[in-house]
């Protein structure tokens, strides 16, 4: 290919490289290659709320081992082993994990549609029948149903038969250490992913509302073939003239949709500068609001292959001086002189730095948009009936080209669509909080109100001798609150951690300030207190009498 472009004179400063079409996808570095970013991302966070639910599971189960202490000590008594009995509680778990396999298949099948549309993806169902998938599913059922079964089944097939069966067993029956660290394990994990989901949001608004250099307001662009060929001139002309337009201006690429590259010659023979390259009409500059850091000296023609403006970004790279207007670029045996400086505009993703620049100036009769097509770009007055106006705008192009359909992007979607899996990250992270928040507080609503089952007659004795119903609902509430706090401060610099490596992948990022660790602490302790308080004030209201009437 290379040789063959060298037999064209057109073609001659033109290389050729190849991509496998498998990696087109996920290893292009072109288009919408973030996905790759995010496929560690999500499973990682799933493994986070299975952890949670296995945590629910093994922190109720050893919570509630009061209830069958008895059984097990009778059991024992029997002549059943250990190993008998621990392998009954693991049948238990594996039920229950069955069950819940079941259920998270149909739940996943029912809601992968609404799921795809989130990510945008359109893929076949076929992978999930494939035997490589089934058989990840099963190994995943047995890895749960073995960590779900482990410590319940080894916690209450050691109960001592002698102690069950006197009743004693006290408050050290179902690992209450264990059960804490169980809590504060799922409260991490839910402040860590507020955290984030926070960062993620500010990250996002900050590329929404940032100064990128360019008017993006009310600005259409209309992708024009070779096709309009020496039409284009009319064609621009007969929209320029519709009553809602402002102000028309052309480029041969669309804003953020890409750019060529122009090399200067270096200090050294074999040494050049890349800089990015634009081509655009004189109406370009200020139809989308560009600023000069220099301008062009009044009544200078700009529209020259011999002459080009370059951006504040150039003046460094190319060394430049300060002022480089009157200087000229070495580019093979070409010499181009700087006529004009634009201040820094980003023409791509905020992700990356701006590039050094250099734009081109083209009359819109050139045959350079003949040849190789352009872009309309169509500022749009204020007030104006879009559809009407979009309407004509296609009459128009009908006119010129009966083959081709009109399409248009708006400049803000265009700039938006650079971050839409940003976008898509933010909303399935949202998804993933709400679901790590409320498996937290299911477990936190159950280990609550087994606790305060346990200190019943301690809160009937509290209350008979004149404790307030706030002196309980703090008593109660305040060993819980230790959990939550310490669960912060072990999920604050971790998420921290995450979110800086996170933002470095951005050339233009927020600052992670406190008030995030902050937010997510208030929403962790209201959380906690709510759903303790829920069960404290039920017992604190109950009738004393009833809890110490077996005394």
């Amino acid at each position: 290919m290379d040789a063959t472009a060298k037999k064209n004179k057109d073609f001659d400063a033109i290389k050729f490289s190849m991509n496998a079409l498998a990696d087109g996808h996920l290893k292009n570095n072109f288009g919408d290659s973030s996905n790759v970013k995010y496929l560690k991302i999500f499973p990682l966070v799933a493994a986070l709320i299975l952890l949670l639910a296995l945590v629910n599971y093994m922190s109720l189960s050893t919570a509630r081992a009061t209830l069958r202490a008895k059984e097990v000590g009778v059991r024992k008594v029997s002549g059943a082993s250990r190993k008998t009995i621990a392998t009954q509680f693991y049948v238990e778990s594996a039920l229950f994990t069955c069950l819940s396999f079941v259920l998270g298949y149909l739940l996943c099948y029912a809601f992968k549609p609404w799921f795809l549309n989130t990510l945008a993806l359109k893929i076949d169902n076929a992978f999930l029948y494939s035997p490589l998938v089934l058989t990840l599913l099963f190994g995943l059922l047995i890895l749960t149903i073995v960590i779900a079964g482990s410590y319940p089944a080894v916690v209450l097939s050691a109960f001592k038969p002698v102690v069950t069966l006197k009743g004693i067993m006290g408050k050290q029956s179902g690992g209450v250490a264990v059960r804490k660290v169980f809590t504060t394990l799922q409260f991490a994990i839910s402040v860590g992913l507020i955290i984030c989901g926070i960062i993620i949001d500010r990250q996002l608004y900050f590329f929404r509302h940032a100064d990128t250099g360019v008017n993006r307001d009310n600005v259409v662009m209309v992708p024009i073939g070779s096709s309009v060929g020496k039409n284009y001139p009319a064609f621009e002309h007969d929209v320029k003239s519709l009553a809602g337009v402002n102000s028309v201006a052309t480029s041969h690429y669309a804003m953020f949709k890409g750019y060529d590259m122009f090399f200067s010659n270096g200090k050294t023979k074999n040494e050049t500068y890349g800089i990015a390259s634009l081509i655009a009409d004189k109406n370009y500059i200020t139809t989308l609001g560009l600023k000069w850091k220099y301008a062009p000296a009044p009544n200078i023609e700009l529209a020259s292959r011999t002459k080009t403006i370059i951006n504040e970004a150039a003046i460094a790279e190319l060394h430049l001086p300060a002022n480089p207007i009157g200087s000229y670029i070495q580019s093979g045996d070409q010499r181009i002189e700087i006529v004009g400086v634009l201040k820094d505009f980003n023409f791509s993703s905020m992700q990356s730095v701006i590039k050094p620049l250099s734009l081109n100036i083209m009359n819109d009769d050139d045959p350079y948009y003949v040849k190789f097509g352009c872009n309309l770009f169509v500022k749009i007055k204020p007030h104006t009936n879009l559809p009407t106006l979009l309407a004509s705008m296609q009459s128009i192009y009908k006119k010129y080209d009966q083959d081709a359909p009109f399409t248009y992007t708006f400049m803000d979607d265009a700039f938006n669509q650079q971050y839409k899996a940003e976008d898509r990250l933010a909303a399935i992270f949202s998804i993933f909080t709400c679901i790590t928040i409320i498996l937290a507080t299911l477990g936190l609503f159950g280990l609550a109100a087994f606790t305060i089952e346990q200190r019943t007659k301690e809160i009937g004795i509290r209350k008979v001798l004149g404790a307030s119903l706030a002196s309980i609902n703090t008593l109660v509430s305040k060993d819980f609150l230790k959990l939550v706090l310490l669960a912060i401060i072990i999920a604050s610099p971790i998420a921290w951690w995450a979110m800086h490596n996170w933002l470095q992948s951005f050339a233009y990022r927020i600052t992670i300030s406190w008030w995030v660790f902050a937010a997510a602490g208030i929403v962790a302790v209201l959380t906690a207190v709510v759903t303790v308080s829920y069960h404290a004030i039920r017992a604190g209201v109950a009738n004393p009498v009833n809890s110490l009437r077996s005394e």
